[in-house]
C-alpha cells in the first residue's frame, strides 16, 4: 500500500497543533469570552479501485481534459464536511476579513504569546455555527519552517505581527513596543522598496535573525 505523502503528513501536523492550542485558547479566561474555535482533524484514506471525477468550478466540461485521475493506493487527507456558510477569516499572509470580528485575531494573538514567539496559526477558514468556529486546513508559521510548504518561517510571524490589530481582549498580551512595529511596517508590507535594511526582506536568511532579536525583546532568551 502507498506510504503517506510529505503533503499529507503536513496537513495533519498543521490541524494536529492548531487543534491543541484552540483547547487550550478556549479554556483560558480569554478564550471564555468567545464561541470555542475547533479546528477540524482530518482522516487519511486510500483509494483501492482506480476513480477519476469532474474538476467543473462553474466550467462546462467538454474533453477528458478536465478529468483529474487519483491513483489506486493513494492516500488522501479528508476531512469531514461542514454544513453552512464557509468563509475565508485569515490567509496565511494574515489577509483578514474586515467582518472577522474578535475571536480569531485573539486566538493568534495569544497563540503567538503562548509558544513564547515561536509559532503563529494562520490560514484560518471554515463555519460560525452554533456558539462554535468549526475550522479547517490551517497553516503554522515557525521560526524554522517545521510546518511545511504553507509554513512562511519567521517571515510569516513578521506578516502577522505587522497586520495584527489588537482589541480589548488581546491589548494586554505580550506584544514588541512601537519602534520594532514602525520597523517592520516601514519595509516588510512595501517588498519592492528598500529602507532602512539593505536586504531583501522575504528571502534574505538574516531576517531569522532580524525575528529572533524582536522575540527576545518580547520573552527574553
Amino acid at each position: 500500500m502507498a506510504k503517506f505523502t510529505s503533503d499529507l503528513s503536513e496537513d495533519f501536523k498543521n490541524s494536529i497543533y492548531a487543534n491543541k492550542v484552540a483547547n487550550i485558547f478556549n479554556s483560558s479566561n480569554i478564550g471564555a469570552n468567545f464561541y470555542n474555535l475547533i479546528f477540524v482533524l482530518p482522516f487519511a484514506a486510500s483509494l483501492q479501485k482506480y476513480a477519476k471525477f469532474n474538476l467543473f468550478f462553474f466550467i462546462p466540461i467538454r474533453n477528458d481534459d478536465s478529468m483529474a485521475k487519483i491513483k489506486e493506493d493513494e492516500w488522501l487527507s479528508i476531512e469531514p464536511y461542514l454544513y453552512g456558510k464557509y468563509e475565508k477569516f485569515v490567509s496565511n499572509t494574515n489577509k483578514t476579513d474586515w467582518k472577522i470580528g474578535k475571536a480569531i485575531p485573539t486566538f493568534m494573538h495569544w497563540n503567538w504569546v503562548f509558544s513564547k514567539g515561536e509559532r503563529v496559526v494562520s490560514d484560518i477558514q471554515g463555519i460560525e455555527k452554533d456558539g462554535y468556529y468549526h475550522l479547517t486546513d490551517p497553516a503554522v508559521q515557525s521560526i524554522n519552517q517545521e510546518y511545511g510548504s504553507t509554513d512562511l518561517g519567521p517571515y510569516g510571524i513578521l506578516v502577522f505581527l505587522a497586520k495584527h490589530r489588537h482589541n480589548e481582549y488581546c491589548i494586554n498580551l505580550p506584544w514588541p513596543n512601537n519602534q520594532i512595529i514602525n520597523i517592520i511596517n516601514s519595509y516588510h508590507i512595501t517588498s519592492n522598496r528598500r529602507t532602512t535594511f539593505s536586504f531583501e526582506f522575504k528571502s534574505d536568511p538574516r531576517i531569522k535573525d532580524f525575528y529572533m532579536s524582536i522575540k527576545n525583546s518580547v520573552f527574553g532568551k
